[in-house]
């Protein structure tokens, strides 16, 4: 299932095809996947898009912006994004997303969001079942103590996650946060802290790299070879 929503995804986004940034994000995330719980290998893509997006299929595929990446400041901080979209592998997130979308007859495409962008269709709307947005910010809740964990368990700081999330969930308005599939991030920084200063505490943990040094300035001098153009969102389709 996994497999047919991601030739879907880039039939209608373009993948970023550069073998150095490619290989340092799957360093990473191989890395995060053996000190995890998931149980199936780990396909990181990075999509040629300035927006802020990155989600997880079924199967263990997971998507990251070059917009996204650009906000970020640190080796952990990166780390946590593929943390986070590892841990909805591991807790099957999209699967059970899905089978409740179905049920509640929102759609059929089981994403799983990391970053701060949804479709608007599927947030914007009153008619978006406030028993689904309960149960996707449990999702997310979830996802973030998971991945904050594996975070810690590969070596990382885990306040790089922290971070991560600060830099790419901004505040939103009152209006926008009732409908968002996001906890408000101000409760998410919080309870993610006190889960955190639950961790064993101890020296040489990984807050950044030179590789990720390299990684951020070959990625700001990427240059499309080609115009992209960025799918509407206005129809029920993978962003």
């Amino acid at each position: 299932m996994g497999k047919q929503y991601s030739a879907e995804i880039e039939r209608s986004f373009k993948v970023l095809d550069d073998r150095a940034l490619t290989d340092y994000l799957t360093r990473i995330a191989e890395n995060i996947a053996k000190n995890s719980d998931a149980q199936m290998p780990i396909t990181v893509r990075l999509l040629d898009i300035e927006q802020i997006q990155a989600f997880t299929l079924p199967g263990g595929y997971q998507y990251v912006s070059r917009g996204l990446l650009l906000r970020l400041e640190s080796e952990s901080e990166l780390a946590g994004v593929l943390a986070r979209g590892i841990a909805h592998t591991a807790l099957r997130s999209a699967a059970r997303l899905m089978t409740r979308a179905n049920w509640a007859n929102v759609g059929n495409i089981p994403l799983i969001f990391v970053g701060p962008s949804v479709p608007p269709n599927r947030v914007s709307g009153l008619n978006i079942p406030l028993t689904w947005l309960s149960l996707n910010r449990g999702f997310e809740q979830q996802a973030d103590y998971v991945g904050a964990q594996y975070l810690y368990k590969a070596g990382y700081s885990a306040e790089g996650l922290v971070r991560a999330i600060e830099r790419i969930w901004p505040t939103t308005p009152l209006t926008a946060k009732a409908f968002s599939p996001f906890p408000p991030t101000p409760d998410r920084v919080k309870a993610l802290r006190k889960e955190i200063d639950r961790l064993p505490k101890r020296a040489g943990e990984i807050a950044s790299t030179p590789e990720f040094d390299g990684f951020e300035q070959r990625l700001r001098s990427w240059k499309p070879t080609e115009p992209v153009s960025t799918p509407s969102l206005s129809n029920p389709q993978p962003q």
